[in-house]
């Protein structure tokens, strides 16, 4: 197992959660045009926000690196 303190352990995590973020969310948008079921945009808006946070957590992992803490 990677070790996510480590920037490549951090950088392997992020692209995994990006990657099933990006998924989900296409799978949402799909749903939701073609079922017309518009709950599925909160599904949508849920896996951008989770992206967003796997790039916040990873850029402030790099910040926190740099600064030796």
């Amino acid at each position: 197992m990677k070790d996510l303190t480590s920037e490549s352990g951090r950088l392997i995590a992020m692209v995994g959660i990006e990657g099933m973020a990006t998924v989900i969310a296409g799978g949402a948008v799909y749903l939701a045009f073609t079922q017309h079921h518009y709950a599925y945009w909160a599904v949508f808006g849920a896996a951008v926000i989770a992206g967003f946070a796997g790039q916040f957590w990873f850029i402030a992992g790099l910040r926190r690196a740099k600064q030796g803490v």
